[in-house]
């Protein structure tokens, strides 16, 4: 009974909520939301524009997906982050779905539950979001409201937890004994 509730809650994940943005953020067109980030570009689908030495640590594939004001990272720079111990990692699954299994020492913060756990965000680290989105809508919609609430280094991860798990890197289920 247990594998047919999760297999139909992943379904459900994917289903209704990977080609859209999160509910409530008012982006349906992937660019209203994003008018009101200051820009040095008047298109609102530019490419978020990076030093030389910053270009390293974003993805090389151009942003086609919503939120252009978040700057993408793929797996192999965010691990590198993730060894030095210079970034935090925000989940932006479900609950069920962050305890199934997160990037090892990651916050959950689902997109609808930001507000309440803004407290757990610091300021001043690196800020790396997530999820199963393929064009990271989700990761991508937390990183946006982060930049409109002052946060200035935040990315989306390339791929999310499915791109960091197929790199092998390191993952884990919560602990079923906490609370």
């Amino acid at each position: 009974m247990k594998i047919k509730t999760l297999a139909a809650l992943i379904f459900a994940a994917f289903a209704i909520g990977c080609d859209q943005p999160p509910s409530g953020t008012n982006n349906s067109s992937g660019n209203a939301a994003n008018a009101d980030i200051t820009s040095s570009s008047s298109a609102n689908n530019a490419k978020p524009t990076t030093t030389p030495a910053a270009a390293n640590s974003v993805a090389t594939a151009q942003n086609k997906g919503p939120y252009p004001d978040v700057p993408r990272i793929n797996v192999a720079e965010a691990k590198k982050d993730f060894d030095a111990g210079t970034a935090v990692f925000i989940d932006t699954h479900s609950k069920v779905m962050f305890d199934n299994e997160h990037i090892k020492g990651a916050i959950n913060i689902p997109f609808n539950e930001m507000e309440s756990h803004m407290d757990l965000v610091p300021k001043g680290k690196k800020i790396i979001t997530y999820c199963s989105c393929p064009a990271e809508n989700t990761s991508a919609a937390v990183g946006h409201e982060l930049i409109k609430k002052g946060y200035t280094n935040v990315f989306a991860l390339v791929g999310g937890n499915n791109a960091w798990k197929t790199a092998g890197y390191p993952i884990e289920k919560a602990d079923k004994g906490a609370k």
